[in-house]
């Protein structure tokens, strides 16, 4: 068991007539994510388990589509409704290809309507999977759950309790991230916050998702505005990220008490109690019936204890220097590529849905670019001002020599990366922590170390801003690796790939189970008979697989698609 470096779990649950067996029984299979989150195997880094995958067939009447029946005396209309929109509602050649009718062994489509069983009865697992040792060391993850969401399950993480203890970090060593045929409704905020928490995130795969775009509106204005809503999703990650830094910071800074009396000799306390902390909610006077009612009299027999310090209370002294603004630059993207194979496109789709992504992520790189401006032309006004260190006033709290501080922050990973292209020296933590040796605020150090940030000049963030400026010119790479002439990830600023063929079957699973109470012409199935079954459906996917599955020259250069297929050392 040490020796594994991949697992795929397969689930094929579907049966071919109603039954409830499973559902009354309560077989699913939630604990085989718990038991690999709380195996000892998994409780050490050094276990070569890389990549796993939870796959579930289609569902058997996936695909089939039925004719709804008009109401009394609506025939006409919809008869003629169809002869208008016939022409634009006709099936392109290219996606001829991809119409499957296989539902069953059996062939009955109505009677495979009902619901079947699922595989994950509540979808919690995998958030305990996703903070477990072993979901920390994956880097490789296939959901495919077909129409379940997994969004909230990937989400769903308790506040730190205070500001400066880590934030979640669910799998954070993912590096692909496949969703395919789950649900993802479209403008769901839960898809920009789930990619928000995996800041190492580089392909994210969303074949044959229900929920963005149908077949049928693929041309429709809601198609368009929902790839421009992907792509400024994508591109305006780093930004979010630090926005999120700055709101966090903000309410630390009002939070936490302006100043504190230094400790006398007798103790903390120098005459003057310290003022109550901002966090603490105000007791309103008023009349309540608890409070006017009448009570016996008790005698106090003990002293009643002080209320518990809070962080802000922590802190006995203010410093020479206090931060209170910060101007946080967001890193670059690290998402790199975007499969969304849906269905097969015809070329004039397929271009327009290119466009339109494109047109996304330009969008929100340009608001990134334009703030990234603002923050250096403020820093240029403050410092030529010399408002970068402002003394604090005796109503705020203030004494002799202390001053209200700004400082410029950055992404640890993005500044030293920038820094080392630039031949610069890596920055040194210790020595940027917010202000000279003596006047170091606890507070603001704190904070950078938990969002790992680092206070960086002037000159860094112009680095930083050039990065941007380099990925607005080229943001987007979606022409097949047949016709492109270099790969995106070889240049020096790798730029974005979306890849719209499907790399994901969409043949309907086939039901074999049969569970049904009380059957009395069943026919025992004899091991031989089993085994040449289950042989034939084996051959039937394979040659079904190779006709589905296009080659590597219709996909896009360094999509998520091939970086999967050469993980799993699959040969097409």
């Amino acid at each position: 068991m040490s020796q594994v470096d991949s697992l795929w779990l397969r689930f094929n649950p579907y049966m071919t007539q109603r039954s409830y067996y499973t559902f009354l029984k309560g077989t699913y299979f939630d604990a085989i994510p718990i038991l690999l989150a709380t195996s000892p195997l998994w409780s050490s880094s050094c276990l070569p388990l890389r990549r796993l995958a939870f796959c579930q067939d289609l569902l058997p009447n996936h695909g089939v589509e039925r004719k709804e029946t008009p109401a009394f005396g609506l025939q006409e209309v919809s008869d003629a409704l169809d002869d208008l929109t016939g022409s634009a509602r006709s099936t392109p050649a290219e996606m001829q290809r991809e119409r499957e009718t296989r539902v069953s062994r059996r062939g009955d489509d109505d009677k495979m309507s009902f619901a079947q069983p699922i595989v994950f009865h509540r979808l919690h697992c995998l958030t305990v999977l996703s903070l477990s040792t072993l979901g920390a060391n994956l880097t490789s993850l296939h959901l495919r759950l077909p129409r379940r969401s997994v969004l909230t399950a990937l989400t769903a993480y308790p506040a730190p309790p205070s500001p400066f203890a880590p934030q979640p970090a669910p799998f954070p060593s993912l590096t692909l991230l496949d969703l395919s045929t789950t649900m993802v409704p479209a403008g769901d905020l839960k898809l920009p916050l789930m990619l928000r928490l995996m800041p190492r995130l580089e392909y994210l795969l969303l074949d044959r998702c229900s929920g963005l775009v149908g077949s049928r509106e693929m041309g429709e204005e809601t198609a368009k505005a929902t790839l421009r809503w992907l792509g400024k999703v994508i591109a305006g990650l780093p930004s979010s990220r630090a926005e999120e830094a700055i709101r966090s910071w903000r309410r630390i800074s009002k939070e936490r008490p302006t100043f504190v009396a230094a400790p006398g000799p007798d103790g903390p306390s120098s005459g003057t109690p310290p003022p109550p902390s901002v966090i603490e909610k105000k007791k309103r006077a008023g009349r309540s019936g608890y409070a006017s009612a009448p009570r016996p009299a008790r005698a106090t027999t003990t002293t009643p204890s002080a209320p518990p310090a809070t962080w802000a209370q922590q802190q006995l002294q203010a410093p020479k220097l206090m931060i209170r603004d910060v101007q946080i630059f967001p890193p670059t993207p690290s998402l790199l590529s975007l499969s969304m194979g849906l269905f097969a496109l015809p070329a004039e789709i397929h271009q327009m849905w290119s466009a339109e992504f494109k047109a996304g992520l330009k969008d929100s790189l340009e608001k990134t670019v334009v703030k990234m401006e603002e923050y250096l032309h403020r820093w240029e006004v403050w410092e030529r001002e010399g408002k970068l260190e402002i003394p604090v006033s005796g109503a705020e709290g203030g004494g002799e020599g202390r001053r209200w501080g700004r400082k410029m922050v950055g992404f640890r990973r993005e500044v030293e990366r920038v820094r080392q292209e630039a031949g610069l020296p890596v920055v040194d933590e210790l020595a940027h922590t917010g202000g000279a040796p003596g006047e170091e605020d606890e507070v603001f150090r704190r904070f950078l170390k938990s969002r790992d940030l680092v206070v960086i000049t002037p000159s860094t963030g112009h680095l930083l801003l050039s990065t941007f400026k380099s990925l607005l010119a080229t943001p987007l790479h979606s022409t097949p690796s047949s016709s492109a002439s270099t790969s995106p990830f070889l240049s020096p600023t790798p730029t974005f790939s979306l890849c719209l063929t499907p790399d994901c079957s969409s043949s309907p699973g086939i039901a074999h189970l049969s569970l049904a109470a009380g059957q009395t012409n069943a026919v025992k199935e004899s091991l031989e008979e089993r085994e040449a079954r289950e042989k034939g459906f084996a051959e039937q996917e394979e040659r079904e697989r190779r006709e589905w599955r296009r080659p590597r020259e219709e996909h896009v250069e360094g999509c998520g698609h091939l970086w999967s297929r050469d993980e799993w050392g699959e040969e097409f």
